[in-house]
């Protein structure tokens, strides 16, 4: 099974998607907002499973 990262990098936020080819079904995404700043926030979803945040303060 190939897999495939997609990967959108900006000043302050990093976001991704893991994706299972060739069918294109997504197999977790994740969010990291607030880059290296006070409250910033990662995020694991996964399809099927309660997601997964961190805060850090």
């Amino acid at each position: 099974m190939t897999k495939i990262l997609a990967v959108n990098a900006g000043s302050s936020t990093l976001k991704w998607k893991l994706f299972s080819m060739p069918d294109e079904t997504v197999i977790a995404s994740g969010l990291v907002d607030r880059l290296n700043l006070p409250d910033s926030v990662f995020t694991v979803k996964q399809p099927g499973v309660e997601k997964y945040e961190v805060k850090k303060r």
